[in-house]
């Protein structure tokens, strides 16, 4: 999994929901679950907590779970609990799979 996208600073909204979010993408030609994966910033850790498959050779938006609605247009969505605020000026953001890679 990569991350192919960063929505640090919403604002000002350009045809898109005001609300971070990240976006990553399956290189894969395989199934992934999700659950147990962790997105960690320079402040906090989140945790995704119930199961959530990424298909093979696709997208997924991850973003706040109150959120998740403002983004389904968008193609998929999850929403993390937790999810932590990006910083605007940049810091390091690491996807972690449950098994630490």
């Amino acid at each position: 999994i990569i991350i192919s996208e960063i929505m640090a600073d919403e604002s000002p909204t350009v045809l898109l929901p005001e609300s971070e979010y990240i976006e990553i993408y399956n290189r894969t030609q395989s199934w992934l679950e999700l659950q147990g994966t962790t997105l960690t910033d320079a402040t906090s850790t989140a945790t995704v907590s119930g199961s959530a498959l990424l298909p093979p050779k696709s997208f997924m938006i991850l973003c706040t779970s109150s959120r998740v609605q403002s983004f389904t247009g968008f193609g998929n969505v999850l929403g993390i609990s937790g999810f932590p605020s990006l910083n605007n000026s940049g810091e390091r953001l690491v996807l972690r799979n449950k098994n630490g890679f």
